[in-house]
């Protein structure tokens, strides 16, 4: 019961609205995408898309926010290290194995290894969730990627991926805007081809 009052609160708890830019000195990679979701999709696309992710993140009420610390690890002042199976962080974002095999190849994940055996640490529980909202987003794994290793290349490295995520953010936007203009202009020409079709349907009607 009381690890479900404590899933609740989380829950509840993500619902509220983050302000982004509360806190520069202080970012959490987890929260990096979720600051800008509402300014990328615009409002006429209709009902937002079920984020597995953040079910997942609901699911880990001991997680706490990420310091600075070198390559995205936990400092000692925080949790003991965790870790996971690929089978267990497979079914912590409702993947399968396979597409976390895929990431690992791409790069964006680098467990360590025990024999045949993966052991995935807490960066690598991070990166899988930022790719797979970021692939929900539209970022193009490059992208991801990009954003994600600059965090990992430099200390202080907060400012310069933020600012990059930003641009990328801009750049999303404007392809949306492409995209619902040009779904505008095809809806138009489909009811033009429609009311034609008809008309001329009626006319058929006529001469019988």
């Amino acid at each position: 019961m009381a690890a479900q009052g404590r899933a609740a609160v989380g829950h509840q708890a993500d619902a509220r609205p983050r302000q982004c830019g509360a806190d520069d000195n202080h970012i959490d990679q987890d929260e990096l995408f979720d600051c800008h979701v509402n300014s990328v999709v615009p409002r006429d696309m209709g009902r937002p898309v079920h984020n597995q992710c953040d079910h997942a993140h609901d699911q880990s009420p001991q997680d706490t926010i990420m310091t600075d610390a070198p390559h995205g690890e936990s400092t000692s002042s925080e949790r003991p290290q965790r870790s996971w199976s690929i089978g267990e962080l497979a079914r912590m974002f409702e993947v399968t194995p396979r597409t976390i095999r895929f990431y690992e190849q791409e790069g964006l994940l680098s467990p360590l290894r025990q024999g045949q055996k993966r052991i995935y640490r807490e960066k690598d529980r991070v990166r899988l969730k930022l790719t797979l909202r970021g692939k929900r987003l539209g970022f193009s794994l490059a992208e991801i990627r990009e954003v994600v290793m600059m965090y990992d290349a430099m200390p202080d490295g907060n400012a310069r991926q933020l600012q990059r995520l930003l641009e990328i953010i801009v750049e999303k936007r404007a392809e949306l805007e492409r995209q619902v203009e040009d779904i505008r202009l095809m809806r138009l020409e489909m009811d033009d081809v429609e009311r034609r079709a008809r008309e001329a349907l009626d006319q058929l009607h006529q001469q019988a």
